[in-house]
């Protein structure tokens, strides 16, 4: 049976991020930022575990629901990247494109040996009920080759 470790696939795409060296700066991260304090700000989930003043900007990203694509073989979703800052549109919009530099029409390598692909879907400016928190959006497809 086929089958796809969606925690190789968020672990991927999280060490991307946190390794890039332009996110890292957007992000204010520097030589003294620990693996605790970049896990608080690029987090695996919808809906952010902390937000305060401190911890922006902050991006979250995860999975909407996918499906098989046209063989057994291949895994296709979209993956949603929010982003957070302070009322600074500018970082946000820079920050969401960044992401779409990252992983559109790029293939990335996951452990186990299977890759996987972006493309750019779609980005846009969202809603918030966090005060004076500005919130935008990119959409990444990814199509995975899933070993049998």
């Amino acid at each position: 049976m086929s089958f796809l470790n969606l925690s190789d696939v968020y672990a991927s795409i999280h060490k991307k991020l946190r390794e890039d060296e332009v996110i890292r700066q957007l992000m204010g991260f520097d030589e003294t930022t620990t693996a605790v304090d970049m896990a608080v700000r690029i987090q695996k989930r919808m809906k952010p575990s902390t937000v305060i003043d401190e911890n922006l900007p902050l991006i979250t990203f995860y999975k909407l629901p996918g499906q098989r694509g046209r063989n057994h073989l291949e895994y296709v979703t979209v993956f949603d990247f929010d982003i957070y800052t302070n009322d600074d549109v500018e970082l946000a919009v820079d920050i969401a494109d960044r992401i779409n530099y990252l992983f559109d029409d790029k293939f990335l390598p996951l452990s186990k040996g299977s890759s996987f692909k972006g493309q750019y879907v779609t980005s846009a400016e969202d809603t918030t009920d966090l005060e004076n928190t500005y919130k935008y959006f990119t959409q990444v497809e990814f199509t995975f080759g899933i070993k049998g």
